[in-house]
């Protein structure tokens, strides 16, 4: 079973998003680090609810954003189902604005809808693959 969903995109940086269930040994036997050095567990623990890191897959070395998220806080499911959505969004920004930035390109202020899009494209994608086979 696969616990790591590729999303590819047209930007020159796809997506990869972990489930729940996502081992570090899922991610280093897809991708390596943008040196193109052997990723550690040093490198996919954190001590945070979640986080994105660019990295290069192993197939072809194309840039890939992973997104994991690690866990979720709160005393409710209603606390602790705000808290996922935080750190979704959280890292999604992080997702859009690397994308941004690997084409060289700002978001315009004056023309929002694509960077909006893009950035429900990457929501949906981390809810969807977070809850798969929990």
């Amino acid at each position: 079973m696969n616990n790591i969903d590729i999303y590819p995109t047209m930007y020159g940086l796809d997506l990869a998003v972990c489930n729940s269930k996502c081992s570090n040994n899922d991610i280093k036997k897809l991708f390596v680090k943008l040196s193109k050095e052997e990723l550690t567990d040093n490198d996919l623990n954190g001590d945070c609810r979640g986080y994105t890191i660019n990295l290069l897959s192993r197939k072809g070395y194309t840039p890939t954003a992973l997104v994991r998220i690690l866990n979720t806080e709160g005393k409710t499911k209603k606390e602790r189902d705000i808290d996922l959505l935080n750190t979704i969004t959280h890292e999604a920004t992080h997702v859009l604005l690397d994308t941004y930035s690997k084409m060289n390109e700002n978001i315009s202020l004056d023309y929002q809808e694509p960077a909006a899009y893009y950035m429900g494209w990457i929501v949906g994608n981390i809810y969807k693959t977070y809850f798969k086979n929990k």
